[in-house]
């Protein structure tokens, strides 16, 4: 499998990379939204093309933020069991 590690995106680089997205399909960005979202995101790729993939998909909505930080929390928690239960594993 290949990983790809990238670093975040600053407020900018975050605003460019969902603005750019969305001309590329035709569709006008609310700033209020996408504000918030570079805010909720932090930067963090992934999350950002997460958000701009189901924005596409779903519509611009702001309830879209709270779906996809909420997948992200899951996932973050999954992650973090994962490491914790392997590390519990390996002092056995």
């Amino acid at each position: 499998m290949l990983e790809v590690r990238l670093d975040k995106f600053t407020h900018e680089q975050s605003l460019y990379f969902l603005i750019k997205g969305f001309e590329e399909y035709n569709i006008k960005s609310d700033m209020r939204i996408l504000e918030y979202v570079v805010e909720a995101f932090n930067g963090i790729p992934g999350w950002l093309m997460l958000f701009g993939y189901r924005g596409l998909n779903e519509g611009l909505k702001s309830r879209l933020v709270e779906e996809v930080l909420e997948e992200a929390s899951i996932k973050f928690d999954g992650k973090m069991l994962e490491s914790l239960w392997l590390t519990i594993l390996s002092l056995m």
